[in-house]
């Protein structure tokens, strides 16, 4: 199970990597804090993979794990 969620993670994260740093971007003050909210929506989403229920996109809840973590600054 574990490695069916790997799998989904990398996956997802490759197909929406470059639109999730851009989010962290527009949050961040500089390059550090651009690295550091794009380690934490990483953590956040990993995290939150066993709750995904499909009733969205799964780039559609990236969006929005996202904005919420970069919200939060």
């Amino acid at each position: 199970m574990v490695k069916e969620f790997e799998t989904t993670f990398l996956e997802a994260l490759e197909q929406n990597e470059q639109k999730v740093l851009r989010i962290c971007y527009a949050y961040s003050k500089d390059a550090e804090d651009t690295k550091d909210l794009f380690q934490e929506v990483l953590i956040q989403i990993w995290q939150s993979m066993p709750n995904f229920k499909s009733n969205s996109s799964l780039s559609t809840w990236i969006f929005r794990i996202t904005l919420n973590v970069c919200g939060r600054v």
